[in-house]
């Protein structure tokens, strides 16, 4: 991942282990043009969130 992109990961994960922690639910919109790694950015999570053996969708 590129320097945006991991600073953008460590805002969601540091999002996913404040749901985590309190139970709580929210969504994540990543909004930015084509070609700049929303789906590189999208499957790290992904990848991350099942490592603690989440559910990614309802």
């Amino acid at each position: 991942m590129i320097d945006d992109q991991k600073v953008a990961f460590g805002s969601i994960m540091r999002t996913v282990r404040d749901c985590i922690r309190t139970g709580a639910k929210k969504t994540v919109i990543v909004e930015e043009g084509p070609g700049t790694g929303k789906s590189v950015l999208a499957i790290n999570l992904l990848v991350k969130i099942h490592e603690f053996k989440l559910s990614v969708c309802n």
